[in-house]
């Protein structure tokens, strides 16, 4: 089985897509300015941010490390790969 993303994959990005809980999602990392995250959107707060999950959960860093993200750091849904 293929990983959900491979390190020279490319991906196209709808930023007026609705977003849901099982989305992958670009997002603009909270804490490193200027680095942009992959990650899957697990859930939303009751305060409107978002709780991210790492494609790779034992390798990866993600809500679990640096809590949820605010909705205004969320770039858009990943439509399709290539």
């Amino acid at each position: 089985m293929r990983p959900v993303l491979a390190p020279d994959d490319e991906v196209l990005i709808d930023p007026r897509a609705v977003l849901a809980a099982g989305d992958l999602v670009l997002a603009r990392h909270p804490f490193r300015a200027g680095t942009r995250i992959i990650k899957r959107l697990s859930a939303w707060t009751e305060e409107g941010s978002a709780l991210l999950e790492g494609l790779n959960p034992d390798y990866s860093t993600d809500s679990r490390s640096f809590g949820a993200v605010p909705k205004d750091h969320l770039l858009g849904k990943v439509v399709c790969r290539f």
